[in-house]
């Protein structure tokens, strides 16, 4: 149930990251072009302001340090183009195990989402 360590890694250096949505605010109506922060201002930011940013700058900026330790990813969404919008990423473990990592809303830890694993229940823990 619990991500292997290598994915474990990676999420914790967003520990102290929170979701917020006054900064994708801000940004989108500065006068710039383009409306998503790459992560290299999104890290200027952080720097700068201790800001983060919502769940679409989380789970870009996690994707980006998932690849570069060399772990599997792909974004996942719902509602999209909609003001319910709503981004996460999954992350997959050396057996193709798939964990839900989900910066947006906050969740503890990635889950295993992946029902086929011998290590999925759908027990709380």
């Amino acid at each position: 149930m619990f991500a292997p360590q290598n994915i474990l890694n990676v999420w914790r250096k967003f520990d102290e990251f929170p979701m917020e949505r006054l900064t994708k605010l801000w940004f989108y109506n500065q006068e710039y072009h383009k409306k998503q922060r790459d992560v290299a201002l999104m890290k200027e930011h952080r720097s700068q302001y201790g800001i983060s940013g919502n769940c679409f700058d989380l789970a870009i900026w996690l994707l980006d340090e998932l690849k570069k330790n060399r772990i599997t990813a792909y974004p996942i969404g719902h509602d999209l183009n909609s003001e319910d919008a709503h981004v996460a990423v999954v992350a997959l473990d050396e057996s193709g195990n798939s964990y839900l990592c989900d910066l947006g809303d906050q969740w503890i830890n990635p889950i295993l989402v992946d029902k086929n694993s011998e290590n999925y229940t759908n027990e709380k823990t």
